[in-house]
């Protein structure tokens, strides 16, 4: 029998989510699979100057740059209005995903793993935001295998 998280299979969450997100990946992880793990995980309340110091931390923090594409960031903007559309559909209520994963160093370390617009935008706006932390173990049921990562 498939595991349920609350009460739904993988593929009855990944069948319910949009079809832009139902095949997100960031790097190696699948981040639906991710977010299906994390609803039994605690959720954590980062407050504005959590927030700030993450935004600050991944590079996010000017509020007057938009994020521009390339990199791991990709927001295709061509005039700032429709930079300002864009930000306005971001979601602050969804929880921001952090994988965990063992370091070169052997010390656990985290990465934020999907929720980068949503962190620039509570940042800008100075608005707490939600977070999940996946542990290890989950997290390493999410990575890909090596060939899924072929283009």
């Amino acid at each position: 029998m498939e595991m349920r998280i609350a009460g739904q299979t993988l593929s009855q969450f990944r069948r319910a989510q949009p079809a832009y997100r139902r095949t997100e990946r960031w790097g190696v992880w699948d981040v639906v699979h991710g977010s299906w793990l994390a609803q039994r995980n605690e959720v954590i309340r980062f407050d504005e100057a959590q927030v700030r110091q993450l935004a600050q931390s991944l590079e996010l923090a000017d509020p007057d740059r938009p994020l521009q594409e390339g990199g791991l960031l990709r927001v295709r903007r061509t005039l700032a209005e429709d930079y300002q559309v864009y930000l306005d559909r971001i979601d602050l209520e969804r929880p921001i995903l952090f994988a965990t994963f063992v370091g070169d160093d052997g010390a656990p370390c985290t990465c934020l793993i999907d929720g980068q617009h949503r962190v620039h935008k509570a940042y800008r706006v100075s608005s707490p935001l939600m977070g999940v932390v996946l542990t290890a173990s989950q997290t390493s049921h999410i990575t890909l295998p090596a060939e899924a990562l072929r283009w």
